[in-house]
């Protein structure tokens, strides 16, 4: 029997600021607690996306994502690529909310059958 690797994008998110100090979890614990997840499940991380202190809240994703841009930050530009390409098999992000606030931008992602959001457990 031979066992299918899944390869893994993580998502690692924070809304503010101060969510980075280190009474949070940082951008760097949800690193390592995906991390762990990846090699408990069996999955081979193959790319690392951060959204460091920006809210997520635009449920308008195209907006959104020129927003982002007009201060150099491509993380939703280069997920949607790597996403677009098949790059991944599995996005994996410490909870739902880490990837935005929209349930209809999360619905949206999340409608792909082959890629589906899983939270590390």
């Amino acid at each position: 029997m031979s066992t299918v690797v899944k390869r893994v994008a993580l998502w690692l998110a924070v809304s503010s600021q101060t969510q980075i100090g280190e009474d949070k979890l940082s951008l760097e614990d949800q690193e390592a607690a995906a991390r762990a997840w990846c090699v408990a499940n069996g999955y081979e991380v193959v790319a690392v996306y951060k959204m460091p202190g920006h809210s997520r809240c635009e449920s308008d994703t195209i907006s959104l994502m020129e927003d982002f841009a007009k201060e150099e930050i491509w993380a939703y530009h280069d997920l949607r690529q790597a996403w677009k390409d098949h790059s991944f098999d599995v996005l994996v992000a410490y909870s739902h909310s880490r990837f935005g606030l929209s349930s209809t931008r999360i619905a949206g992602w999340s409608r792909t059958p082959s890629y589906r959001a899983q939270k590390p457990t």
